[in-house]
């Protein structure tokens, strides 16, 4: 194996890999694909990609948190969006969806399936997740939340966010159909918000 200063990435391969980084690639892939472009028989080692990968999104931060830079990502992409913090500042919930997204929901108000998944984020916090249904039987991403926990109080936080952002804006009837797993504060959440 060469040493680190024998396998810097030239200009062109830093450019290549940033752009690759930017369509998801795995750095595996990146690898590959560098490996084969490349004229010389300089090795492109693995850990150099991840590392490189790293560096670039250290970079787009330019000093901010990730959640700051997500939140500036949602101003200027126009997203409609609403947030609650702590006592101290901290961002505990972060609500989030596209105005094409809100046309859809108007669109196809009938089946609505929400869902959470678990703390599979950089942010280390549930995604909720709210998605329609198109009658041609296609889902759609409809919303998110960033939530602190998977309590009631989360949620119907959530909920209310939705109502006001979404329902409430738009002259949307709420949904029919509500769809969810055995969820049981979410249920809670939606017979208190929706049934009531």
């Amino acid at each position: 194996m060469a040493h680190p200063a024998f396998r810097k990435f030239n200009e062109q391969e830093t450019s290549q890999i940033a752009q690759i980084s930017e369509s998801l690639l795995m750095p595996r892939q990146i690898q590959a694909q560098l490996c084969s472009q490349r004229e010389s028989d300089r090795p492109v080692i693995l850990q150099d990609i991840y590392n490189q990968v790293k560096k670039i999104k250290k970079d787009k931060l330019k000093g901010r948190r990730p959640i700051d830079a997500l939140i500036d990502t949602l101003h200027q992409e126009n997203f409609v969006w609403s947030s609650a913090r702590d006592s101290e500042g901290h961002i505990t919930s972060l609500f989030f969806t596209h105005p094409l997204a809100i046309k859809l929901l108007h669109g196809f108000p009938h089946v609505i399936l929400m869902d959470c998944t678990y703390k599979t984020n950089k942010y280390k916090m549930p995604l909720f997740h709210i998605v329609g249904f198109s009658s041609t039987n296609k889902t759609f991403s409809g919303a998110f939340c960033l939530m602190k926990n998977e309590t009631e109080p989360s949620y119907t936080w959530a909920l209310n966010q939705y109502i006001e952002k979404i329902l409430n804006n738009t002259n949307l009837v709420p949904h029919p159909f509500i769809v969810i797993e055995g969820d049981l504060a979410l249920k809670n959440s939606l017979k208190k918000l929706f049934l009531e």
